[in-house]
């Protein structure tokens, strides 16, 4: 770029390039880096893209029963494809590997790490693994307590304003199964801190039941429990209120809503025979059509959201533990 462009207009159209473009332009020039690697700029740079949308598929392969990713460009066609980045390093140390949740372009996982010279249980050490895949970078979060024989959620989600990756857990939540008195416990970790706080304690002491299924709107997680006549036969889409969009039919021992295209059609996994693979289909309310993307994965082993390019965990060390 010549010198005689001020430094002011390169900044404004380095803003609207491709992570993989930002990643390469970071070794051209050191006020390029400095720009690059300024927090603001990472916080500020999703603003600036106006691409296409795109979905993530995670899934765990019906035979190999590994981890793999796909994302789709959502559009009407619905079929293009693109083999998402490896799964991050970090994630293939843990056991009981399962997504939490996400948002603003970073997933996170959950999962345990056992240390083979200690093969007990109660030696296993809790763990979140953020990664970012356009940037191909994660880190791991030690989640604190004896989760393993505690009822507990996750949640995860980005602040819109702070951009700050945050981590909710619930500690002594009911189960369907059963019932406990004691007064939940709220933790919450934010990478800018990069600890973990107790909230104040002051809910009832009553039951409060909820699972690890979430939803984030600005700056809220939503822990979400949805009655079954919902959860099974229909689906609620929420923004400022809940509310029951249409009713799916289908015949097959197994429907679970992943997510909605932007044309608000619902992204499922059905499953016709137990012991068989489920499917991810796209279901066209308008026509009642159930779509199949081709996907096979294992059942209750599948997950949807947006995919978006950012740059967020750009100013962190790699596979580092925190």
């Amino acid at each position: 770029m010549s010198e005689y462009v001020a430094f002011e207009i390169q900044a404004e159209i380095i803003k609207r390039l491709p992570v993989k473009s930002l990643l390469q332009f970071r070794s051209v020039s050191k006020p390029w880096k400095s720009l690059i690697d300024s927090s603001e700029f990472i916080s500020g740079y999703r603003v600036h893209q106006t691409d296409r949308q795109r979905l993530l598929v995670w899934y765990k392969d019906p035979v190999d029963t590994n981890e793999k990713y796909v994302t789709f460009v959502d559009d009407e066609a619905f079929a293009q494809q693109e083999v998402a980045p490896a799964v991050p390093v970090l994630s293939k140390f843990l056991n009981d590997l399962k997504m939490v949740g996400s948002s603003q372009g970073l997933l996170c996982f959950y999962g345990y790490y056992q240390d083979p010279s200690h093969p007990r249980f109660e030696f296993a050490t809790e763990m979140a693994v953020l990664w970012n895949p356009s940037i191909r970078k994660s880190i791991c979060v030690t989640v604190p307590g004896e989760s393993r024989w505690s009822k507990f959620v996750l949640g995860f989600g980005v602040c819109p304003i702070t951009n700050d990756p945050t981590i909710v857990k619930i500690t002594n939540v009911d189960t369907y199964f059963t019932t406990d008195d004691s007064s939940p416990m709220v933790e919450v970790f934010t990478l800018s801190k990069g600890s973990w706080r107790i909230l104040s304690n002051n809910l009832p002491k009553k039951s409060i039941q909820v699972t690890w299924s979430q939803v984030v709107i600005d700056n809220f997680i939503y822990l979400i429990d949805l009655p079954k006549s919902l959860a099974y036969h229909g689906f609620v889409r929420v923004t400022q209120s809940v509310s029951k969009l249409f009713t799916i039919e289908k015949e097959c021992d197994s429907i679970k809503i992943l997510g909605f295209t932007k044309k608000d059609e619902a992204i499922m996994e059905t499953q016709d025979d137990y012991g068989e693979p489920a499917t991810v289909v796209v279901y066209e309310p308008s026509s009642k059509r159930f779509n199949d993307t081709g996907i096979n994965g294992k059942h209750g082993a599948l997950f949807v959201s947006l995919y978006m390019e950012t740059l967020l965990l750009l100013d962190q060390l790699d596979f580092s533990v925190v």
